[in-house]
């Protein structure tokens, strides 16, 4: 089952003459030890240590999609900027998030973060991850997602564009189709992603300001609708 821990128990050998044998350093100990977790397709454990607490969760599945500093978290959910400091720090520590910015903001230094690649919950990992984080990671991407559209509306920027897009539909999907859905989202991320890289260079060549779009790619499994009982 993914996820599940490896235990063994060692089969009792004939006691031999114990020879001296030189240690490892302990680092090396333990990349050894992080090889082997890699080869053996498991959840690296720091992921878990991350996730041991909802508000790392919450900061992780935001930081996953877009770079953010404490502060700003904190402003945007209503958190105590020193709880919401003290788990950045964590998830720094636990290697789950990584410093991409800083600025100076009168007389303080705002720090800006994204989650690091072995924090996306892609492939193997995500599968790994108990459901109960999986709902709470999805949850609260989705969160953050209706707070940066929320936003749009009330400032105007979404209307002041005709080229703007938001749209979802129900439909009825097999087990292959379903799969093909998938496949396709994932494909149509990184060609999104793309444009981004390929837009730099003509900014930094115009002096342009860019313009900060968002966009979301979701696909899932929706709940039978209920049947009301005929009278």
């Amino acid at each position: 089952m993914a996820g599940r821990t490896r235990l063994g128990v060692a089969k009792r050998k004939p006691k031999k003459p114990k020879r001296a044998k030189a240690r490892k350093p302990a680092s090396s100990r333990r990349s050894g030890n992080a090889s082997e977790a890699e080869q053996s397709g498991y959840l690296d454990p720091r992921i878990t240590k991350a996730l041991s607490h909802w508000l790392r969760v919450n900061i992780l599945a935001v930081a996953s999609w877009r770079i953010i500093s404490p502060s700003e978290f904190a402003r945007e959910t209503g958190t105590p900027l020193k709880k919401v400091s003290y788990h950045f720090r964590r998830l720094v520590a636990y290697e789950a998030l990584e410093l991409v910015d800083t600025k100076v903001v009168g007389s303080t230094v705002k720090r800006y973060y994204r989650g690091t690649r072995q924090a996306l919950f892609a492939g193997s990992n995500w599968e790994q991850l108990p459901k109960s984080v999986q709902d709470g990671v999805a949850g609260a991407a989705l969160q953050d997602f209706s707070r940066v559209a929320s936003r749009s509306f009330e400032s105007g920027t979404f209307s002041a564009r005709d080229d703007s897009h938001l749209t979802w539909d129900p439909v009825v999907y097999d087990e292959l189709a379903f799969k093909a859905m998938v496949s396709i989202l994932a494909r149509t991320r990184e060609q999104l992603l793309a444009l981004d890289q390929e837009a730099r260079p003509r900014l930094i060549k115009t002096g342009q300001e860019g313009i900060l779009v968002a966009f979301a790619l979701a696909g899932f499994e929706m709940p039978k609708p209920k049947l009301d009982n005929a009278d």
